[in-house]
């Protein structure tokens, strides 16, 4: 979701996905992982599926107050699937959630709507 932010933060600045990519690709912040995220959030092809993951990080949230560990951001991550749900958003895997969710919250039209 940092990435995405990110990407949504530069965009409004005028910034280029594909710059904030290549940005990130020569930096200390460059992994597999990265690599994997920016390329969907460039080209906007995200994967349709079942999301469980409101589910699951309901789940954590749960067991984590059960405990008594604040998870403030995980609860961010929470709010944000729902967010995704109330609006249509939540049939795709967590990259294509996390972008569309930043589109409807900048009162963009999704990508994949």
């Amino acid at each position: 979701m940092s990435l995405i932010e990110i990407c949504s933060w530069l965009g409004k600045g005028g910034m280029e996905k594909a710059t904030v990519q290549e940005i990130l690709a020569s930096s200390q912040q460059d992994s597999v992982a990265t690599r994997n995220i920016m390329a969907k959030v460039v080209s906007g092809d995200y994967k349709p599926r079942k999301s469980w993951m409101p589910k699951d990080v309901g789940f954590g949230l749960d067991m984590a107050r059960q405990m008594e560990v604040p998870m403030p951001f995980v609860g961010l991550a929470y709010q944000m699937f729902a967010i995704a749900q109330a609006t249509g958003q939540d049939g795709y895997e967590a990259t294509g959630i996390a972008c569309n969710v930043y589109d409807v919250i900048n009162g963009k039209t999704p990508k994949s709507s």
